[in-house]
């Protein structure tokens, strides 16, 4: 019987070329490289979607409140709401609004867009559009002054710039002695922010809730409350508790809600991508098998010369399934090791790229980002280590498992 020290020293001489020189044959090392680019790929496309994932997420609740709460009647109780507030636990900041559509006017254009009239002094979202201010300030939005602050988008769109005066225009009407006219009312540009969001730089305007409750003749009412959490996560299911805790009759609505078709055509679109090139790395897996067989064909001679030394059939199973799953390994490996190099340099490389053959590969005013985001989720790395060795092991079987069935002495016989 022929010690596994010995099956192991067959393996490695397996491994070499037919000149004896200590690489790898040319089959093994196609087969391998096949399975690292094809990991390498994987491995980076998914950290770019979910770096777009993790990226657009950010920026939006940069801007959105993470709940929001709004009173579905006038005359709803309005003082339980803003106590249960205050007592969660769960509960960050929260801050008042009023919401509406309008009709905003600019020197020669127009646009309908989202009126939010917000507390300056507040936490919460007006804290958030601070920090979003590329001109001007959030704190000019003073009583009595009729200041607005609009997204950089719709100042473009508007062709207007800090100190212009734009005209809002209610999309309800309101009754004179002349008939029901519209009410406008002109606002100083005191403030442009810009989200990284083309639907909120394009269509949101903020005001004093104390002037858009004159301009909307709302006396003292307010629609509801923006909420921050402790974590986001929890806003779905945390803000329905407030509401039943404030004895119901409120209309609520989440950060995830409000774009509910972005972020399920970006997790089907990661889906299907990662299907297409699990397929992919299933193709390039299976070179296995090809390798193997071409290797039992090269090698007849010496698996008949090591059965007759006393090596049994499962010692041949054992060698060649061992060298499938060594390509798997090492191919998956080197795969790994790219994919990461690749997606940590992944800008510069595209930027190279573009410098060399002069194309445009991507562009960051379309996507509002600098670079492209990326990042490595290690446990679909792992999980991907994982699939490629279970296929080098589906791969090794049926090769393998035919060379420990061959008649040694066929073998020596047709290499006479």
């Amino acid at each position: 019987m022929i010690s596994k020290g010995y099956e192991y020293a067959v393996l490695k001489s397996f491994l070499k070329g037919i000149s004896g020189a200590f690489i790898l044959s040319n089959a093994s090392i196609f087969s391998m490289l096949g399975i690292s680019l094809g990991v390498a790929v994987i491995i980076t496309v998914m950290s770019v979607m979910n770096g777009f994932q993790v990226e657009v997420k950010e920026r939006i609740l940069n801007l959105l409140p993470h709940a929001s709460i709004t009173y579905a009647q006038a005359s709803q109780d309005k003082e339980t709401l803003p106590l249960v507030l205050k007592n969660s636990s769960n509960v960050k900041s929260f801050s008042v609004f009023i919401d509406r559509e309008i009709i905003v006017i600019g020197k020669d254009q127009f646009s309908a867009v989202q009126l939010k009239a917000i507390s300056p002094v507040d936490n919460g979202l007006p804290k958030k559009v601070s920090n979003l201010i590329t001109e001007g300030d959030l704190h000019t939005l003073k009583k009595g002054e009729y200041n607005v602050v609009i997204g950089n988008g719709l100042a473009n769109q508007l062709n207007v710039k800090i100190g212009d005066t734009i005209t809002l225009m209610t999309q309800d009407n309101a009754f004179t002695p002349f008939g029901n006219l519209p009410r406008l009312k002109k606002f100083n540009i005191t403030g442009i922010f810009q989200s990284g969001i083309f639907s909120f730089d394009q269509n949101l305007v903020l005001i004093n809730i104390l002037d858009a409750q004159i301009f909307l003749q709302l006396k003292n009412q307010i629609d509801g409350y923006d909420i921050e959490f402790n974590n986001p996560d929890i806003a779905r299911y945390e803000i329905r508790n407030i509401a039943l805790e404030s004895n119901g009759g409120y209309l609520v609505s989440d950060w995830s809600k409000q774009n509910p078709n972005f972020f399920r055509s970006l997790e089907l679109t990661k889906k299907i991508i990662f299907m297409v090139l699990l397929i992919i790395l299933c193709v390039a897996s299976f070179n296995i098998v090809s390798t193997l067989i071409m290797m039992i064909r090269q090698r007849r001679s010496t698996i008949g010369i090591i059965r007759t030394m006393g090596v049994n059939q499962s010692g041949i199973f054992r060698i060649f399934f061992s060298i499938g799953l060594t390509l798997g390994t090492l191919g998956s490996i080197i795969g790994i090791f790219l994919g990461v190099v690749i997606t940590l340099n992944l800008t510069v490389l595209i930027q190279f790229i573009e410098k060399m053959f002069g194309v445009s590969l991507y562009q960051a005013e379309i996507y509002f980002l600098n670079e492209i985001p990326t990042r490595i989720d290690w446990l679909e790395v792992l999980m991907i280590f994982i699939v490629v060795l279970f296929l080098s092991v589906i791969s090794s079987l049926l090769p393998s498992y035919r060379a420990s069935k061959l008649n040694p002495a066929v073998l020596l016989k047709m290499d006479n």
